[in-house]
């Protein structure tokens, strides 16, 4: 197919193009050789070619939750129909029972996708618990009775066993909860059965002290999760606000670190 006239962005090309998409799915812009009896369209201007987006934190779409376990296909079909090529589906805090029965409708998901990708869906690449291991008093929507009040590797590792088709876990945690700073340490490289797991840990749903907030990010914690969200934050709704109105650690912290880029890879 040929389509002429459409706006590219995102592979060294600015402005309106000419684009051939082949018979095995490559596109080329400009190309110099067109397939003979290629369909030709025009664009004129109004559409736009542009690499899937990414999208990280996302719990569901239209109507449908990762956390029930169910119409798993209906998310990734609706996300790659809005842009979206490639997901971490994320779960809210869940009982050991609950996150069993999403997690294993994920990996399941995960497998199949690997060996047979569905046309036009979203790719889940990773897990996203933003819980249990978060702060009773920033849980926001959280349920408190499944929040747990520590955290340690032999009780994640009992999570990513229910996911062996899982490798890239994200993980928001409260870096004030007990054994947190010694679990972001101890997942920097961590094996779950001889399997290797990536791990990624981001601040969230917490309002720990700026010691605390350093002491994480120096043993690995690499972003925040919502910053303006279920971390005791008031003052950010109102516009040009100082870092001493913050009424929350975490996001006083992050704007007076601003110019740090380190603990923004993500």
């Amino acid at each position: 197919m040929i389509i002429k006239n459409i706006h590219v962005f995102g592979y060294g090309q600015a402005g309106l193009q000419t684009v051939n998409i082949t018979s095995a799915g490559k596109i080329h812009i400009q190309p110099e050789h067109l397939e003979p009896n290629s369909v030709v369209m025009d664009a004129k201007g109004k559409y736009a070619l542009m690499p899937g987006m990414m999208d990280a934190h996302i719990h569901g779409y239209n109507g449908s939750d990762f956390a029930d376990g169910d119409n798993i296909k209906t998310i990734t079909r609706g996300l790659g129909e809005a842009g979206v090529s490639y997901c971490v589906a994320t779960l809210v805090s869940l009982s050991f029972e609950k996150l069993k029965i999403a997690l294993t409708a994920i990996d399941q998901y995960i497998a199949e996708q690997n060996k047979t990708p569905t046309a036009g869906a979203a790719i889940i690449v990773g897990v996203h618990l933003e819980g249990p291991f978060i702060s009773k008093e920033c849980k926001g929507a959280h349920d408190a009775q499944v929040l747990q009040e520590e955290i340690n590797v032999e009780a994640f590792s009992k999570i990513v066993r229910l996911a062996p088709h899982v490798q890239n876990w994200k993980i928001t945690l409260a870096p004030e909860l007990k054994g947190a700073i010694e679990f972001i340490k101890q997942t920097r490289n961590f094996t779950v059965d001889n399997r290797q797991v990536f791990v990624h840990v981001f601040i969230g749903h917490s309002n720990a002290a700026e010691k605390c907030i350093e002491q994480a990010l120096a043993a690995g914690a690499i972003g925040f999760t919502h910053l303006g969200n279920a971390n005791q934050e008031q003052a950010a709704r109102n516009k040009n606000f100082e870092p001493q109105q913050s009424t929350s650690n975490v996001v006083r912290w992050v704007m007076k670190n601003a110019q740090k880029s380190e603990f923004l890879q993500n």
